[in-house]
């Protein structure tokens, strides 16, 4: 009795949320659905040209309930993001497009106690961090190609860096608002940052590397792809900004379930004595 109660009472006061033990210890599955955004080199200068950008983000998630409210949460979402400066006033002229595959681990705080019986909608602030892969890749002579193995900036030369990596981390933040349909259906919406450390989403960074030096030691699609000009940009010249990281966002609705019978605690399951 009196550890049952013990327990109660710390797990309120860390919280500092009333009626904890009535929906803690809860797990819910679900999906997510929407747009995939991009910001980068390549990317739009007009709000207009991120809605022509956008491409689709598809996830699956799992989300505990710790308290009323505050939930973790670990996920998986797919991301395409593009950036297309081939059409506009840029002399680049450079393109690309990459899937990203992406594994989340998340908190969430709801600004009010939620619940299909209490309050039915609140919105909500997340954090995390990610652990994603991505590929960059270019359309060419009717195909698509890779960029990364083609050191498109001189990354595979024999004083060139490396190739950069294709696994990275991101820190997540975002905000959200939630609406209980029913006791066990819950529809969402929610965007979220994608804080990456790598300036290479997009192939693009740096530099312009010597064409002669990639035509004859790494080969001539890489010279080709690395300057796409209508006329060709002197060595060392200006190809990226890599005083600022490339980075992308997702805008999605969400759609849950609760599944009441699965729990960790929560209600009664906790222990919690009544009276």
């Amino acid at each position: 009795m009196w550890s049952r109660l013990f327990k109660c009472l710390a797990f309120g006061f860390l919280t500092s949320v009333g009626s904890v033990c009535a929906q803690a210890g809860l797990f819910e599955g679900g999906f997510s659905a929407g747009a995939g955004l991009y910001s980068g080199d390549l990317g739009p200068d007009q709000f207009s040209e991120y809605l022509a950008n956008t491409r689709p983000s598809l996830g699956l998630f799992v989300r505990y309930h710790v308290t009323d409210r505050i939930n973790a949460r670990v996920g998986f979402q797919y991301i395409k993001i593009v950036g297309d400066h081939a059409d506009r006033d840029d002399p680049r002229n450079l393109s690309f497009f990459t899937d990203i595959y992406e594994a989340q681990l998340l908190g969430e705080l709801d600004i009010f106690q939620f619940g299909y019986d209490e309050r039915r909608l609140t919105p909500y602030v997340l954090g995390g961090l990610a652990y994603y892969r991505f590929n960059p890749q270019a359309e060419f002579n009717g195909g698509e190609i890779e960029l990364q193995p083609l050191g498109t900036e001189g990354q595979t030369l024999l004083d060139g860096p490396g190739p950069y990596n294709l696994n990275q981390i991101a820190v997540l933040g975002g905000v959200g608002v939630r609406y209980a349909l029913s006791e066990n259906v819950t529809l969402g919406g929610e965007f979220m940052f994608h804080y990456s450390f790598t300036d290479y989403l997009d192939d693009v960074s740096s530099v312009y590397a010597n064409s002669d030096d990639l035509s004859t030691m790494v080969s001539a699609i890489s010279a080709e792809l690395a300057d796409r000009a209508a006329t060709p940009q002197a060595p060392g010249s200006r190809r990226g900004n890599t005083s600022v990281k490339d980075h992308f966002g997702t805008l999605t609705v969400t759609l849950s379930y609760n599944f009441h019978n699965l729990s960790l605690g929560g209600g009664n399951q906790w222990g919690c004595p009544t009276f």
